[in-house]
């Protein structure tokens, strides 16, 4: 397992997993349990219930299916990432049938942290445990809410570029 995930696995608790079956919900427990010590894992079948375990129980993990019969995971998030509750800046995975750059980006865009394709297996789901606990700056613009997109940061990004005249930007 990853260090800095290992460092904190026990602690996040609860975990909620919002996808149609509880099949999901359970393979998804198991092979948390495989990676190392976790606290309690919770599943919503469908968008209510979720919104539900969102107001009440402030979960510190979200692994959210990104389209299913009941589940419509980008407008959970999205609706999330703008709503006032305690859990808006809980970290999101999207799960997703497709791998497709269209389905990423629009997980990113709704405010998810990380994207994982099914099927999945236990290195897939411990990398983005990782991921998930690098910092990244929190984001609130007018057109989009959560974690900054860029997964890795770059000495050209940031407000520096913004305020440099137009050459010197072109050139870096």
């Amino acid at each position: 397992m990853a260090e800095a995930w290992r460092k904190v696995a026990g602690r996040v608790s609860p975990i909620l997993v919002v996808a149609d079956d509880r099949i999901t919900a359970t393979r998804l427990a198991e092979m948390m349990r495989g990676l190392g010590p976790v606290g309690d894992i919770e599943w919503a079948g469908s968008v209510a219930e979720a919104w539900r375990h969102l107001e009440v129980k402030h979960p510190q993990l979200l692994f959210v299916e990104q389209a299913g019969r009941n589940i419509d995971g980008l407008v959970l998030t999205q609706r999330l990432r703008q709503s006032s509750l305690a859990a808006r800046k809980t970290p999101v995975v999207m799960i997703s049938e497709e791998k497709t750059v269209a389905s990423m980006r629009a997980a990113q865009n709704a405010g998810a942290h990380e994207f994982l394709v099914r099927p999945f297996s236990a290195a897939d789901l411990d990398r983005r445990l990782e991921a998930i606990c690098a910092p990244r700056t929190w984001i609130e613009a007018q057109a989009y809410v959560g974690p900054d997109r860029r997964r890795f940061n770059s000495a050209a990004g940031g407000p520096e570029r913004r305020n440099r005249p137009k050459a010197a930007a072109a050139a870096s």
